[in-house]
Parts: C-alpha cells; sequence; structure tokens
C-alpha cells in the first residue's frame, strides 16, 4: 500500500470475481471501461471457467488484468485479486452487477480521503429497492455494509484477508472491525452499482445466518453473541414476515 502523492487523483482498484459468468460479464466489464475517471485498474479474477467467459476475457485483453485458475471459492478468488492489487482503494464488483453510469468513479472520487477506512454509496436493485449501507449499531447484529456499494482503503488488506473457510459472509467480518474498532468512514448518497439479483446470502438465509454468528462470536465473545444472536433472529422472522405479507398482498 502507498500513500497517494500530493494533488494526485486516488488509485481505483475495481476486481471482479467470476466463474462460468458469459451471459452477464460482458455488460459488466463495459460498465466499468466506460468510466470517465481515468486512475483505476481492473482485475478480473476466473475460477477456471468452462464456458464462454475466457473469450470475453481474451477479447478485454488490453484493458484489464486477469488469470484464470481453479480456486476455493469467491473469496479466495477475491483474496487472489488483492493480491494482485496496486490501488489506494479497492472495489469489488460482483459479475452480475454493474456501475452505475459512467461518471461513478469519477463521482465518489472526491470523497475518498487518505484519513478515512470506507466510503459508501447506495446500490439498487432492477425492482427498484435501494440498499443503504451503515455502520452502525446494528452492524453487531448482521452486516450493514453492502459489498457493491463499498470502497475499502488498501491499507485495510495490509496483513488481512478474507476468510475462506466462509463460503457466504467472510466480508461481515471486515465490517464488524471496522466498527468494532470505530474506523472513520465516509459516505455519499448517490448510486454506485445496480445489482443483478439479491445475491447468494438471501438465497441460503439460514446458512449465512449460522456463519454471522460464527463471525461475530470470535470477536464480541460467547456472551454477547448469544444475546445479538437472538435480536439478529427476530430481526430475520419480522422481515420474513413482512415479505410474506407483501406477497400475500399481490394480486
Amino acid at each position: 500500500m502507498t500513500s497517494i502523492p500530493q494533488g494526485a487523483k486516488p488509485r481505483i482498484s475495481v476486481i471482479t470475481v467470476v466463474r462460468n459468468g458469459e451471459k452477464s460479464l460482458e455488460q459488466t466489464i463495459r460498465s466499468v471501461l466506460s468510466q470517465e475517471y481515468d486512475s483505476f485498474e481492473y482485475i478480473l479474477v476466473d475460477g477456471a471457467s468452462t464456458d464462454g467467459t475466457l473469450d470475453i476475457l481474451r477479447a478485454h485483453d488490453r484493458a484489464i488484468r486477469w488469470i484464470s485458475e481453479p480456486d476455493r471459492g469467491i473469496y479466495d478468488a477475491m483474496n487472489k485479486g488483492l493480491a494482485m492489487a496496486r490501488g489506494h482503494w479497492i472495489y469489488f464488483l460482483g459479475v452480475d452487477d454493474r456501475l452505475a453510469g459512467p461518471r461513478t468513479l469519477s463521482d465518489i472520487a472526491p470523497f475518498l480521503d487518505e484519513s478515512l477506512a470506507l466510503v459508501f454509496g447506495l446500490v439498487r436493485y432492477p425492482c427498484g429497492r435501494v440498499v443503504k449501507s451503515r455502520l452502525s449499531p446494528r452492524t453487531l447484529l448482521h452486516n450493514t455494509v453492502h459489498h457493491q456499494g463499498a470502497f475499502y482503503h488498501s491499507r485495510l488488506f495490509s496483513g488481512w484477508r478474507y476468510n475462506g473457510d466462509y463460503r457466504i459472509v467472510a466480508d461481515y467480518e471486515l465490517n464488524l472491525l471496522l466498527y468494532l474498532r470505530g474506523d472513520a468512514y465516509g459516505r455519499i448518497d448517490e448510486a454506485v452499482a445496480i445489482c443483478g439479483d439479491m445475491g447468494v446470502s438471501l438465497k441460503e438465509w439460514d446458512k449465512a445466518v449460522a456463519e454471522t454468528n460464527a463471525l461475530r462470536r470470535q470477536h464480541v465473545g460467547a456472551v454477547a453473541n448469544t444475546f445479538f444472536s437472538g435480536l439478529n433472529r427476530l430481526e430475520m422472522a419480522l422481515y420474513r414476515m413482512f415479505l410474506f405479507m407483501q406477497r400475500r398482498a399481490r394480486p
């Protein structure tokens, strides 16, 4: 990790991990390469795809940096991307997602202050839902920072990597640590990314909750974890009930 020279633009490392993502990868890549901002690099880590993903990567060979090899899951691939990154700030963009517009990086760059550990913006879904990230006491219950809206200072990854033993919510650990340490962060009220779906953590809700509890226990202790876990289960139950009532109310 290097500091930003006086008056220079912060260099942003955009990282996408992919495996068999030919259906949406081209759109994702184009959303990055069309950026008006001129101080970024784009890194793609492919998990030995067997579809047309490699053809897409080769077609953009001059504009991106990429590798293709077997990995042990999403977070192992993300760690490989971190090892390749040279930027002052790290941003992970999902293969089913895209940057909100050609000025996304230009708009957020002025907020990437060296004194901050994290800067996040809004995330939108095609259905109209908008996710606003936060670091607050609620972070003790579950992950409150949407990965597709978050820019992390590269110093956070000096000696720290995502724990690949957790398949769904390993990114929660870093956000929890930032909250517990009281690290400074910033936010903008503009969309950073448009997400393609609701993500694996909502498709495998029970597994995500179990991993969240295990990660939290490591950092707050067993007694506090039992309390926060109970509150999280109650919140999840109420949210599921809300979704059920919404579905029942539809014609």
